[in-house]
């Protein structure tokens, strides 16, 4: 199995979303090669004490589908990379505008 076929089986249902995907309700709706976008709609539980959508969220999303665009690949042969060794965010860095609501959030991995 190529990592592009280990995301297109999360994609369409085949695998199992992990569990963070599932406690925060997103769901990874594109796979190409190059390419991954995961979507989720801010819902009440994604709140922070200032009542807009934690910036948390956005950041999670962010980081789950960079790993998805590239993590799941081994960069020399193209074939899924051993579960064994994952990936870390090492230096995430996000800036944040006072503005997200309940309007539909989407990632996008493409690279350009």
């Amino acid at each position: 199995m190529t990592g592009l076929e280990f995301v297109q089986g999360l994609v369409d249902g085949t695998l199992p979303l992990n569990t963070i995907a599932q406690t925060l309700g997103y769901e990874i709706t594109e796979a190409e090669n190059g390419r991954v976008v995961i979507t989720a709609e801010p819902n009440d539980t994604h709140l922070n004490p200032a009542g807009t959508v934690h910036g948390g969220f956005a950041a999670t999303m962010l980081d789950s589908c960079m790993g998805l665009g590239r993590g799941p690949i081994n960069r020399r042969s193209g074939r899924l990379r051993d579960p064994r060794r994952p990936l870390v965010t090492a230096n995430p860095s996000a800036g944040y505008a006072p503005f997200a609501t309940f309007t539909p959030m989407a990632s996008d991995s493409s690279a350009g």
